[in-house]
Parts: structure tokens; sequence; C-alpha cells
């Protein structure tokens, strides 16, 4: 048995500060992303159907379509990785 987490099952990989650090910052981003897609949303509505602001709504409606994707992708990544388990438990 492995002492590297002592009191756990064995199966649960051991503390690591870096890597805690690292989750602690992709939850603040997402969270980040998070309101910054309802910022874009409610931009894109705001400039809905008015020609004088058709430039600045295809701009919001850009950058929220490019803000999901950045979230998917850290979700995806930064959540799961290439072994599609769950690493963020808080």
């Amino acid at each position: 048995m492995s002492e590297s987490n002592p009191g756990g099952s064995g199966h649960e990989p051991a503390e690591n500060p870096a890597r805690e650090a690292g989750m602690r910052c992709v939850s603040t981003l997402l969270t980040n992303l998070e309101q910054l897609i309802r910022t874009a949303d409610e931009g894109t509505r705001a400039t809905a159907d008015e020609p004088e602001t058709e430039q600045l709504h295809q701009v919001l409606e850009h950058a929220a379509s490019e803000l999901r994707k950045t979230r998917e992708h850290l979700f995806q990544e930064g959540l799961f990785g290439e072994s599609k388990e769950p690493k963020l438990f808080y």
C-alpha cells in the first residue's frame, strides 16, 4: 500500500498543491466566462433589430460564440482531460 495518500482508499491520487491551485483557477475562469457570456448575450439582445447597432450586434454575437467555445474547451480539458474522469469535486 502506498504512503502517498494517508487515510485514502489507495485509489485516489495524492494531493498535489500545484494541481489544486490550477483547478481553482479553472473553476474561477469558468465562473468568469459564464458572467462574460451573460453580458455578451445581454448586449446582443439590446442591439438586436437596430440598424444603427448592426456592427456592434455582430461583434457581441461573435464574442458570445467564442466565449462559449472557450468555456466548452476549458470545461472538457480542464475538468475531464484525456481520461474523461471528473477531476474537480468542489
